[in-house]
């Protein structure tokens, strides 16, 4: 599976989540509900994740990621990317660590 297809399964299965998320909690949701609301088979759900609490993680550190980024005003140039990345994810413990 390329990079691009990798992606596109994964914000499948995040934004399905979401949704179902939105009329009950999320540990109420099935991977039965999360591959039919996004269109695809049980085994690109397992592919990406080993379970709906493996998603949910996913989507909580993809968020801070994306939000220390932006905190932080960290330029995404190709040559930063191992730096960039030890930075974030020291910034997401500290961040995990609060909450």
């Amino acid at each position: 599976m390329d990079r691009k297809s990798e992606a596109n399964g994964k914000q499948r299965i995040s934004d399905a989540l979401c949704k179902l998320g939105e009329s009950r909690p999320i540990e109420k949701v099935t991977v039965r509900e999360i591959i039919a609301e996004a269109e695809i088979n049980r085994s690109t759900f397992y592919y990406h994740f080993e379970s709906v609490q493996d998603a949910m993680e996913w989507m909580i550190s993809d968020f801070l990621e994306e939000y220390l980024q932006l905190l932080f005003d960290i330029p995404k140039e190709k040559n930063d990317v191992l730096v960039e990345n030890y930075f974030l994810l020291e910034q997401e413990k500290n961040v995990c660590e609060l909450i």
